[in-house]
């Protein structure tokens, strides 16, 4: 989605030719793609990247890192016979373009970074390096206004600034509906996308700015539709804050996803009834959630004693009753998975701006990437719209949300 080539599972800014979990030093080098980010950077326009996991983190990571194995965020998680053949994905965001070219990053990933440890599940720096303190030198070295914040109030705070590279959890950014709202704590998505907006426009050529709200994702896996869905309404805020600030003349904003999950929502529930609650409250016909999983964690809740082996449904326990309006309530999956699974249906991409009409029908997610470059006139495809009337100065990207913002398109 990010490059425009298909490429193996697990792996991010390379094609197929790299055998997942490896590094042979040539092959490594044949095998790096560019993103989205180096072609709009090579094009002269400014560049963000947002999401709310660690920066550092799956989705993200394709936007400017060359890796063999996702989880290779930490240098700690690099196999000893690779160790110099590739750099982890912390030191690709710092120390490599298109990482440490980009103007604006927002998400977490203070331990990936070296600037925090803690005991959340997330790697830890073996090599005691403090790459938010390179990050700052670098960006003095290069002559150019910069800041490092760490939570809302900072965040805030910035204006003029150039490139600024804000780390708001030690591993994967808080729950909105757990977050800190204080000054001191992180900031939300909209609060993030809104920033980072603001710091773009200044470019004369426009911005091409990646968003992503990550741990919508997170929750899902974890059968927390409450969660899940409440982290999709900060994200439809940050979509709304983006389509304010921008004009659909010059600024393409799309809209997709990289899969889906396992959610259902079922039929015929009572009129008006909690998305969150059963179907309905009828004694003589089966109970059920209105919104269940496929599979997942939640398997374990609903059963008696917790057991797997147990056919009985907890549907009228009191407890069980009580726990439904908890932030971290699993909903019902009838099968049992540590973390529930990605769906494999279609996804929806949607588009406004200049030549929206480009992401009409069916196509491979790889075809994103394309077209966007032939939108914006940068990449491997400057000129197959040459002879639109309108073209996107700038693009934002909100994915799973994925938001992709172009602007100055004209």
């Amino acid at each position: 989605m990010f490059c425009g080539v298909k490429t193996k599972y697990y792996t991010a800014g390379i094609d197929s030719t790299l055998p997942t979990g490896e590094c042979d030093p040539e092959l490594y080098e044949a095998a790096k793609v560019d993103s989205l980010l180096k072609w709009a950077q090579d094009a002269g326009k400014r560049t963000g990247l947002v999401t709310t996991t660690r920066i550092t983190h799956a989705t993200p990571s394709a936007a400017y890192a060359h890796i063999a194995e996702r989880n290779w965020e930490c240098d700690g998680k690099i196999p000893s016979e690779y160790q110099g053949c590739m750099k982890d994905i912390a030191r690709q965001l710092v120390e490599e373009s298109p990482g440490k070219d980009i103007n604006v990053v927002f998400g977490g990933g203070q331990k990936q970074l070296g600037f925090a440890t803690g005991d959340d599940d997330s790697c830890e720096r073996t090599d005691g390096l403090n790459l938010t303190e390179i990050w700052e030198n670098d960006r003095k070295a290069e002559g150019v206004s910069h800041r490092f914040v760490i939570n809302r109030g900072q965040m805030e705070e910035l204006s003029t600034e150039d490139k600024v590279l804000g780390l708001f959890g030690l591993g994967h950014m808080a729950y909105d509906l757990e977050r800190d709202t204080g000054a001191d704590g992180p900031p939300s998505i909209v609060n993030m996308t809104v920033k980072a907006i603001q710091m773009l426009q200044r470019g004369e050529n426009g911005f091409m700015l990646i968003v992503e709200g990550g741990r919508i994702d997170h929750a899902h896996h974890d059968n927390f539709a409450k969660l899940a869905l409440s982290e999709a309404i900060r994200f439809e805020e940050a979509i709304s804050a983006a389509l304010a600030m921008t004009s659909r003349d010059d600024t393409l904003i799309v809209v997709t996803a990289d899969h889906s999950h396992s959610l259902t929502m079922n039929g015929y529930p009572n009129r008006g009834n909690d998305i969150l609650g059963f179907a309905h409250d009828e004694p003589d016909k089966p109970i059920y959630e209105t919104l269940t999983y496929a599979n997942g964690p939640g398997y374990n809740v609903h059963r008696k004693n917790g057991s797997i082996d147990s056919d009985e449904y907890l549907w009228n326990d009191p407890t069980l009753m009580e726990d439904r309006d908890e932030t971290r309530y699993m909903h019902f999956a009838p099968i049992y998975e540590e973390t529930e699974t990605h769906g494999g249906e279609d996804v929806a991409v949607y588009a406004i701006g200049p030549q929206s009409h480009l992401f009409n029908g069916v196509f491979e997610q790889s075809y994103l990437a394309h077209a966007i470059s032939c939108i914006g006139k940068f990449g491997p495809n400057p000129t197959l719209c040459s002879n639109a009337p309108v073209s996107a100065k700038s693009t934002s990207i909100l994915i799973m949300a994925f938001l992709y913002i172009l602007n100055r398109l004209i």
